[in-house]
């Protein structure tokens, strides 16, 4: 019998194809030389864990009792250095107020109070942020919405933050 049609189907969920989407594009960008150590950054930094592994690859001593006291939250919009610096972080907090279904994901009629926001709170100036109509004609929209770890990453991936 075709295992396509058994009752035991797995159950994918709708999101795992979006998360592996940004881990692809994370590992081709960062290229790392141990896979298997980023790939446990990668997913415990997506899950709101710490980070196990220190930049030189070695276990950190409080990543193992911080990820076993510590709850699930919701998607984290930082990327791994900021997620070791602290959770206070500006910018992961403005998405968060963004993403409303907490999916990761924010109506795109809302991007031009996000980047007034963005301009607001990291006092940049209007030619620092790129236009609304500029990203969403750049950013693909799944299902009419904008993925926020991608638009994160779009506006800010080179300049520190």
């Amino acid at each position: 019998m075709n295992a396509m049609y058994s009752a035991d189907q797995i159950n994918v969920p709708p999101e795992l194809g979006t998360i592996m989407k940004q881990y692809t594009k994370a590992v081709m960008r960062d290229k790392p030389t141990d896979l298997y150590k980023y790939s446990a950054n990668f997913f415990a930094i997506l899950s709101g864990y710490p980070a196990p592994f220190d930049s030189e690859g070695q276990l950190m001593e409080n990543g193992a009792q911080e990820a076993a006291s510590r709850s699930t939250d919701p998607i984290s919009f930082g990327s791994e250095k900021e997620e070791n610096a602290g959770s206070q972080d500006p910018i992961d907090i403005l998405l968060r107020k963004y993403d409303r279904t907490e999916t990761g994901y924010m109506d795109p009629a809302e991007l031009p109070q996000l980047l007034a926001d963005l301009r607001t709170n990291l006092s940049l100036e209007e030619k620092d942020v790129a236009s609304a109509e500029d990203i969403l004609a750049v950013l693909p929209s799944a299902n009419n919405e904008i993925d926020l770890l991608e638009l994160r990453s779009l506006l800010f991936e080179g300049m520190g933050y």
